[in-house]
């Protein structure tokens, strides 16, 4: 017998089959928009590991410059820096010595030095060889970071982004 106030009559048990497809899609959704945000959310930190990685790769070669006394070339392309000591420094560098690449995602392209080169040099001082302070700016989906390289001391500052 039901009485009024019961939900389910009493020999049932259990749940519809409409109740059980409407949790079914309902975690199907949570679920589609959870795994969407942590894939937006790992993209974005691969990318700062990468701009991370670029101001690693600078720091890296001034601190070889000064701790080997010797001048190291820093080149760079849309999507790698290749970091090259020279046992020779003046009057050109010569004499190179093995070269250390390192390879960004395609995400991240290096659009050159701001005095319009792709290449920079710190002295066996690890200072850097110009004039003014050069900049490399670092360009990911999401949006600019600029590293600013001072001359004589080679110091390396994030400056945007």
């Amino acid at each position: 017998m039901i009485r009024a106030g019961d939900a389910h009559p009493p020999d049932r048990r259990g749940h519809s089959l409409v109740e059980l497809i409407t949790v079914v899609a309902l975690v199907s959704v949570l679920a589609s928009v959870g795994l969407t945000s942590t894939a937006e959310l790992d993209a974005q930190q691969d990318a700062q590991v990468d701009v991370r990685r670029v101001r690693s790769a600078l720091v890296q070669a001034r601190s070889l410059a000064r701790t080997t006394q010797r001048c190291v070339r820093v080149t760079v392309t849309d999507h790698r820096l290749d970091v090259t000591p020279f046992d020779v420094c003046d009057p050109e560098p010569s004499a190179a010595a093995s070269t250390t690449t390192w390879d960004l995602e395609p995400g991240i392209t290096l659009s050159g030095f701001s005095d319009g080169s792709r290449t920079l040099f710190f002295d066996a001082e690890g200072g850097l060889q110009a004039d003014e302070p050069v900049d490399l700016d670092v360009v990911t989906a999401q949006g600019t970071q600029t590293y600013r390289i001072y001359p004589a001391i080679g110091t390396v500052r994030l400056v945007s982004g």
